[in-house]
C-alpha cells in the first residue's frame, strides 16, 4: 500500500512556486496559482469574469479596443465568429460587409449601409438628425424612407417652406405657401443695380432683375451706386457729382530726366499728365535718363534697371559674361584703374562667347592675356596657333622678362585654370626668320640683330639673355617652336631646336596680340 502511494506520487512532476500544478508558476504567467483552469493557454471563455489564458482580456473578443457591453463596455458588437442580423448591411448597393473588429464606439460610421459602426444607436438613414429616413438609400428590408434631402436638417416631410427655390416639405413643389415675397427691379445693363422705374414683387428670384433699383443709368453698365469714378466727366457713382475722388490713372510721378519713370515720393494728382510727371514710379536716379525700371545695363557697375543688385550686364567690363572685354587690356582700360591680378571675362572676337582668362594686371602696367590650354594629343605650333586662334587669340609669346616670369608662375600655378606645370611653355609663338636660322649663344631676344627668330606677330619678344644655349642641329624650320626648359625661378634653361613639325606639348598658352 504505501509502495503503490509513493508511486501515485511519483507520477505527478511538480514544479516549485507551481501551487495548483497547471505547470505554470506565477512568474511564467500564471495569473491565479490556485486555479488549475487559469493560465497561459487555457481556453477563454469570454464575459464570465475570469482571465482564464492570464491575457488580461476577458471583455474585448475582437480586439478592437472596446470593452463589450455583455461586460459593462460600448462595443456593441463584440463577437467576430458571427455577423448578427443588426449588423448585416443593405445588400446590393456596394457597401462592404464591416467586421467586429470595425465595430466600436470611436469607429467613424459609414451612412446609409445599415450598420451602426460607431455604437451610437443613431438611425443610420437619417443623417441630418430630422426624425426622416432618407428617400434616396435603400434600406434592408428595401423600403426607402420619405426625406428628400437627409443633409439639410430644414428639409423633410413636415418641413416650413420659404421664398428660398427649395422645396422644403419634400411635397415635390417649391415655395408653395409661402407667406414673404420681395421686390425685384429690371437690371437691363447687368451691373448689379436695377431701375427704379420697373419692378415687381415676387416669391421667386428673376432672371435680369436685382432687389436694388437705385440705378441712375439703367442703360449704362459702369454707371450704378458705388462706382468708381473716372476722369470723363460723368456721374458714375450716381451721387449727382462728377469726376469727385477720381481713381483711374490719376496719380502722376514727377520725372526730371524724361525718361518716363518718375520718383515715387514726389507725386501729384490730375486727370490729365502735368508737365515734368510720368505715369509709371520707380526711377532710383531722376537725373539720369538711361537709368529707369526697364533699362538695359551698359557694363559700367551701375544699378541701370533699378532692382537694387548688379544683374550680369550691369558690372564693370570684365565682371561677367555679359560685360567683357576684348582682352585683359582692354579690361584694365576700360575700367580705367589698378586692378589686380585674377580672373577676368574676355572676348576677343566679340560674338558675344565669352570666357574667363588669367589677367596679369601689374606686370610692365599690367594688361596681359594668359589662357591655359591642354589636350589628350601632342600640339606643335601650327596646331597650337590654330587652337588659339579659335578663341581670337594667338600662341604665347614673352614680350619682357618679367612677362616670361609672370606666364611661368601662372603655368606652373593653378590660380589661372588648369594643371600646375611648366609644360605649357614648352613651345611658344617664336619662329625661324629663315630655315635653318641659329640663335646660338646669343641672347635670345627680338633687340639682338644676330639672333634669326621672330615672334609669330611681328612684334617684340625676351626669351633669354643667356650666351650659354645653342639649337644643336640647325635643322629648324620656319613654322616650328623651339622646345623650351625652366629653371624652378622661371628662367629659361635651355632651348632646342627639331625639324618640321617643330617641338609638340600637351600643354601651351593662348595670349592677346595687344600687349
Amino acid at each position: 500500500m504505501l509502495s503503490l502511494l509513493w508511486l501515485g506520487v511519483a507520477c505527478v512532476q511538480w514544479e516549485a512556486g507551481d501551487v495548483d500544478g497547471d505547470g505554470f508558476t506565477a512568474p511564467q504567467g500564471d495569473c491565479d496559482d490556485l486555479d488549475r483552469s487559469v493560465g497561459p493557454g487555457k481556453r477563454e471563455i469570454w464575459y464570465d469574469g475570469i482571465d482564464q489564458n492570464c491575457d488580461g482580456n476577458d471583455g474585448d473578443r475582437d480586439g478592437d479596443g472596446a470593452r463589450s457591453i455583455v461586460v459593462g463596455g460600448r462595443d456593441c458588437w463584440d463577437d467576430p465568429s458571427r455577423v448578427p442580423e443588426e449588423f448585416q448591411v443593405v445588400p446590393n448597393q456596394g457597401f462592404d460587409q464591416p467586421e467586429a473588429l470595425e465595430v466600436f464606439p470611436a469607429a467613424e460610421d459609414v451612412w446609409y449601409d445599415g450598420v451602426d459602426q460607431n455604437c451610437d444607436e443613431v438611425d443610420d438613414f437619417d443623417q441630418d438628425g430630422d426624425g426622416a429616413q432618407s428617400a434616396d438609400h435603400l434600406q434592408q428590408d428595401g423600403s426607402l424612407g420619405d426625406d428628400c434631402d437627409d443633409v439639410v436638417s430644414d428639409v423633410n416631410p413636415g418641413g416650413t417652406e420659404t421664398c428660398d427655390g427649395v422645396d422644403q416639405d419634400c411635397d415635390l413643389l417649391v415655395d408653395e405657401g409661402a407667406s414673404e415675397g420681395t421686390w425685384y427691379y429690371e437690371d437691363t445693363d447687368k451691373d448689379g443695380y436695377g431701375d427704379p422705374d420697373t419692378s415687381l414683387k415676387t416669391c421667386t428670384p428673376l432672371s435680369g432683375w436685382v432687389t436694388d433699383g437705385t440705378d441712375c443709368d439703367p442703360k449704362d453698365e459702369t454707371i450704378y451706386p458705388g462706382a468708381e469714378e473716372t476722369c470723363d466727366e460723368v456721374d458714375q457713382d450716381c451721387d449727382s457729382a462728377v469726376d469727385e475722388d477720381a481713381i483711374d490713372p490719376l496719380t502722376w510721378y514727377e520725372d526730371k530726366d524724361g525718361d518716363s519713370y518718375g520718383v515715387p515720393l514726389n507725386t501729384t494728382e490730375a486727370c490729365d499728365a502735368p508737365s515734368g510727371y510720368a505715369e509709371v514710379s520707380g526711377d532710383c536716379d531722376d537725373s539720369d535718363g538711361a537709368t529707369h525700371p526697364e533699362a538695359s545695363g551698359t557694363c559700367d557697375g551701375l544699378d541701370r534697371n533699378c532692382d537694387s543688385h548688379s544683374d550680369p550686364d550691369e558690372g564693370l567690363p570684365g565682371d561677367t559674361a555679359e560685360c567683357y572685354g576684348l582682352s585683359c587690356l582692354d579690361v584694365l582700360t576700360l575700367q580705367g584703374t589698378t586692378l589686380p591680378d585674377g580672373l577676368y571675362w574676355i572676348d576677343p572676337k566679340d560674338s558675344d562667347n565669352a570666357y574667363e582668362a588669367w589677367c596679369d594686371m601689374s606686370t610692365d602696367g599690367g594688361g596681359y592675356t594668359i589662357v591655359k590650354l591642354a589636350t589628350a594629343g601632342t600640339n606643335y605650333a601650327e596646331d597650337a596657333e590654330q587652337g588659339c586662334a579659335l578663341l581670337g587669340l594667338q600662341l604665347f609669346i614673352p614680350r619682357t622678362e618679367d612677362h616670361l616670369l609672370s606666364a611661368w608662375a601662372a603655368a606652373t600655378g593653378t590660380a589661372a585654370g588648369g594643371t600646375a606645370s611648366d609644360d605649357y611653355l614648352a613651345i611658344m609663338g617664336i619662329y625661324p626668320d629663315s630655315e635653318g636660322a641659329t640663335c646660338a649663344r646669343t641672347p635670345l631676344t627680338s633687340s639682338n640683330g644676330l639672333c634669326d627668330w621672330v615672334a609669330g606677330d611681328g612684334g617684340g619678344f625676351w626669351v633669354s639673355i643667356s650666351t650659354t644655349n645653342h639649337e644643336p642641329d640647325g635643322d629648324n624650320d620656319v613654322s616650328s617652336s623651339m622646345a623650351y626648359t625652366f629653371d624652378k625661378t622661371g628662367s629659361v634653361t635651355g632651348y632646342t631646336d627639331t625639324p618640321y613639325p617643330g617641338a609638340g606639348a600637351g600643354r601651351y598658352i593662348c595670349s592677346a596680340t595687344d600687349k
